[in-house]
Order: C-alpha cells, then sequence, then structure tokens
C-alpha cells in the first residue's frame, strides 16, 4: 500500500535505491567502503555527508524499472537532486537515515557494534495532507538467511504533490536543458567531484 499516493517519479527513486542496496549492491558497496583510504570509505566513516553526496560517489540515478524501456531524462535526475538536497535534506529525517545507511554500509553501528544488514530496502508514501518528512528505521530478519543477517527497512513520509500543486522544483527548459543553475549542481567545496 506504500505506492497508494506515491508519483512516478517517486517510485523511480524507490526502485534506484531498492536495486542499488539489495543484496549483491549493498555487498559491492560495502566492500568498495570498506578501505578507510578511498574517498567513499573517508566519506561514509564520518557519518556526517552532504545530501546528495552518497548519491554522486555511488552514482545513484533514477531508473525506471516498470519494463516501459522509457529513458530517463535531465530533468528527472534534476528532480532527484532537488529531492536530495532540498526536500529530505534540509528536514530531520535526513539524519536518521544517513546513520541507517552509514551502519550498513560499515556492519557496525555509530558505538561500534558489529551487525549484520545484509539488506537495505526503501519504501516512500507521500501523505495527503502537507507534513514534514519524517522516517520510519526498522531491521528485520531475512527469512532463511543461515548467517543471521537482517534487512534494514527506511520508510520516509513525505506530502503528496497533486497534479494541481505547485511542485518546487527548477525550471526546466522545453527542449529538457539543465536550467543555468540547477539546484542539484553545487560549488560546495566538501561535496565530491563528481557530476551526474
Amino acid at each position: 500500500m506504500g505506492f497508494l499516493f506515491t508519483k512516478e517519479g517517486t517510485q523511480r527513486i524507490v526502485d534506484t535505491l531498492n536495486t542499488a542496496f539489495n543484496e549483491k549492491g549493498l555487498a559491492l558497496i560495502q566492500q568498495t567502503a570498506s578501505d578507510p583510504n578511498t574517498k567513499l570509505g573517508a566519506l561514509v566513516r564520518t557519518r556526517n555527508w552532504g545530501s546528495g553526496q552518497l548519491a554522486l560517489m555511488l552514482n545513484l540515478l533514477p531508473y525506471d524499472q516498470s519494463g516501459h524501456g522509457d529513458k530517463i531524462k535531465k530533468r528527472h535526475i534534476q528532480k532527484w537532486f532537488y529531492f536530495l538536497r532540498k526536500v529530505l535534506g534540509g528536514t530531520s529525517a535526513f539524519a536518521p537515515i544517513r546513520s541507517a545507511l552509514a551502519d550498513a554500509i560499515l556492519k557496525v553501528d555509530s558505538s561500534n557494534n558489529p551487525l549484520n544488514i545484509v539488506r537495505v530496502s526503501f519504501n516512500c508514501v507521500e501523505l495527503p495532507a502537507k507534513t514534514n518528512p519524517n522516517v520510519v528505521i526498522f531491521d528485520a530478519p531475512l527469512p532463511g538467511n543461515a548467517s543471521g543477517g537482517a534487512v534494514r527497512q527506511i520508510t520516509l513520509f513525505t506530502t503528496y504533490v497533486g497534479e494541481n500543486d505547485t511542485v518546487p522544483y527548477a525550471p526546466i527548459d522545453p527542449n529538457d536543458q539543465d536550467p543555468p543553475n540547477p539546484d542539484w549542481k553545487t560549488s560546495n567545496p566538501n561535496d565530491p567531484d563528481v557530476s551526474p
């Protein structure tokens, strides 16, 4: 029922995250981040990355898994980074999500207690009433997993933007070109030197 009020663009974001952090994806991210001398390893260990930074480091972009074969347009990428930086990044929901992802990637919590998170799954429920983003995070044992691995579930609650509502994205040019200063681009020196 999570997608009852969820728009296509949000579902693409959820699809992307669920694919990136499934068993194989998370194992690859964990392996890549295991070296503290790499940019990713250092970033995750700080547990203090900026909104959009981890997505840039992992090159996570929205992907359409619906079977329609639609190409993701630049405006979808722009909305994805706007979502990360402005909708989620400036809210109280960002810090617990960042901490939950760092725990899963490092396989330890912030107190260095060992964890065996083998997958992170995501859902976003868009509520019809105007509300600030909220998040629920819990771990559940993975059925049939002899190693005792757990799935970390992250459910984000945001406001549904209806067809007649004003969408707070930067203006899009009719030819699908990037606007002069899109919100997903930044000159922040703390962001990695990576462009989507």
